[in-house]
């Protein structure tokens, strides 16, 4: 457990902010927001949010924000957030750190907290010396890297955007903006370990922690993630979120069409999340094929955005 630093960004307000509604992101907002509520603190917390994800957020999450000493709402229009979410990775990435930094000037934020972190580092990476944004951190939704850099096991296009990669992220951890990188992904902090500087400033972070132990993820305090005893029967595989090829759902079902009989029938595949309309062809599918090729396997879908209580039930059960 990392232990909590004193410096002189800790009387400065916390901006935490996102553009997008896509996802889960109204989760992770809502574990926050409950976590901050029930403190007793006097540093303040502004949450810059779209306005659709504001529209995600539950009534309860929306009370708290308007009603608890300390919490702010600053909703964002759709003429901001418009650049963050539009155009190829490198222009949203700058956008979200532009507009992020924009916010934190207008709030005194000594601190900027990124619920996605992803493209917002390339922002971070070419940010100038005087930038508005002095200390940043975020969760990384999905890196690519697991292996050595350069690794033969796999294919010559997997090291290839490896290779586009590691600087990436070797350049934003090695960077004094970037206080701590949560990432939902449980083996990049053992590549980050071995591989990449400032692995020191990367954690883990379950979804049974978030539902279990809502903490400060601004903080320098890492819980312990909840232990769950394995369940009898079925393994149970759970996609859930905005399902979509990037996310990999196309090559989830192409593995699971590889599985033996013996093994199918062990095995519960669950696609809880909207399926984006570009891969909703594609994937209807891949899940026909499976059905014909793998029919002791046994397949669950909701194409639907889950609520956070649906979501609850799916990862503890």
């Amino acid at each position: 457990m990392m232990s909590a630093r004193k410096d002189h960004h800790d009387d400065a307000p916390v901006l935490f902010f996102e553009a997008s509604h896509q996802g889960h992101v109204a989760m992770h907002v809502t574990r926050m927001v409950t976590y901050l509520s029930a403190q007793t603190r006097s540093r303040a917390a502004i949450f810059a949010l779209s306005a659709k994800l504001v529209d995600r957020l539950d009534a309860r999450t929306r009370t708290l924000l308007d009603t608890t000493p300390g919490l702010s709402l600053d909703r964002l229009d759709a003429t901001d957030v418009q650049p963050c979410l539009e155009g190829g990775a490198i222009a949203t990435g700058r956008a979200r750190w532009h507009l992020a930094g924009t916010l934190a000037r207008r709030h005194g934020a000594g601190h900027v907290f990124f619920f996605l972190l992803d493209t917002v580092l390339i922002g971070a990476i070419g940010a100038g010396r005087h930038d508005s944004i002095t200390r940043y951190s975020g969760i990384l939704f999905r890196p690519r890297l697991h292996l050595s850099p350069v690794g033969r096991a796999r294919g010559v296009v997997e090291r290839i955007k490896a290779l586009r990669q590691y600087p990436y992220y070797a350049l934003a951890l090695s960077s004094r903006r970037l206080h701590l990188m949560w990432t939902l992904d449980p083996f990049f902090p053992a590549y980050a370990a071995r591989w990449l500087p400032g692995a020191r400033k990367v954690a883990f972070l379950s979804e049974e922690t978030l539902f279990d132990a809502p903490f400060d993820m601004s903080s320098d305090t890492i819980p312990d993630a909840p232990a769950h005893p394995a369940e009898d029967g079925r393994v149970v595989f759970l996609l859930y979120g905005v399902l979509k090829r990037r996310k990999g759902i196309l090559n989830v079902l192409e593995a699971c069409a590889r599985l033996t009989p013996q093994e199918a029938a062990r095995v519960e595949l669950r696609l809880m999340g909207e399926v984006v309309e570009e891969d909703r062809a594609a994937v209807r599918e891949r899940r026909e094929a499976l059905a014909r090729s793998c029919p002791d396997l046994r397949v669950s879908a909701t194409d639907a955005f889950l609520s956070e209580d649906a979501l609850r039930a799916e990862i503890h059960d």
